[in-house]
């Protein structure tokens, strides 16, 4: 089960900029739009 360590590497790091990406959007977004 060693080659299966990259992909889940892989997957981690794209979870990581995912989680990152969506955390920015949220902070960017005015919510008060009164």
């Amino acid at each position: 089960m060693r080659f299966d360590d990259g992909l889940w590497r892989k997957k981690l790091i794209a979870l990581l900029i995912v989680v990152v990406v969506i955390e920015l959007l949220l902070l960017l977004i005015p919510w008060d739009h009164r």
